[in-house]
């Protein structure tokens, strides 16, 4: 819905929209790529991982990814 809002308000290329995000955010992009494949052009997670396993990410196509995770995060450990 704030999707379609903000294209109905802006002038916004549809073929372009991304997500980012740090921590609960980094999550909260994956999860859009996993289940809007078709509607984000990519995401590029801060502090975040792929909360589900991946044979249940659904794409529709791939999804480019650009993960920023630091190894000393004690909150969201880099090994998973």
């Amino acid at each position: 819905d704030l999707l379609a809002k903000l294209e109905g308000d802006y002038c916004i290329d549809p073929k372009r929209v991304y997500s980012t995000g740090y921590s609960n955010g980094g999550f909260l992009s994956y999860r859009l790529a996993c289940e809007m494949s078709d509607v984000f052009a990519a995401v590029a997670p801060v502090a975040g991982q792929l909360g589900i396993s991946p044979a249940k990410c659904n794409l529709t196509r791939p999804v480019p990814l650009l993960e920023i995770h630091g190894t000393a995060d004690p909150i969201v450990p880099y090994q998973g």
